[in-house]
């Protein structure tokens, strides 16, 4: 059962490169070190890397040395921006279709327990 391809497919993205939750931290974030971005993903940073440099070559993302040339930070361009604001509707869909799916308690212990998961990390 796979029910994200329907809400993103009208965005024509491919969904491994594409993840709302990552944009919206770019945008909650602004201008932000990939290192903190990769904390707040609980993702390594290598991954992250990867996969911004990808959105980066799509125009959905802006990467810039810091400070400390050492460090880069990522920020939404306007193109990305105007890519989440038409995909927050459709994932919001596609949550929805899982939360029925599975029905509202059982959504509510997922919940819970990917928390527990978060607070161990």
């Amino acid at each position: 059962m796979n029910f994200c391809p329907n809400g993103i497919t009208p965005l024509n993205q491919n969904y491994t490169l594409f993840n709302p939750r990552s944009l919206v931290s770019i945008y909650l974030l602004e201008s932000t070190p990939i290192t903190r971005l990769a904390q707040e993903l609980f993702t390594d940073q290598t991954t992250l890397t990867r996969n911004l440099n990808l959105l980066e070559k799509r125009g959905l993302v802006a990467i810039a040395p810091g400070e400390d040339r050492r460090v880069k930070l990522v920020s939404l361009t306007s193109e990305g921006k105007a890519v989440l604001t038409e995909a927050i509707p459709l994932w919001e869909q596609a949550q929805a279709e899982v939360m029925q799916h599975f029905g509202e308690d059982s959504w509510k212990s997922l919940l819970a327990l990917l928390s527990e998961v978060k607070a161990v990390g």
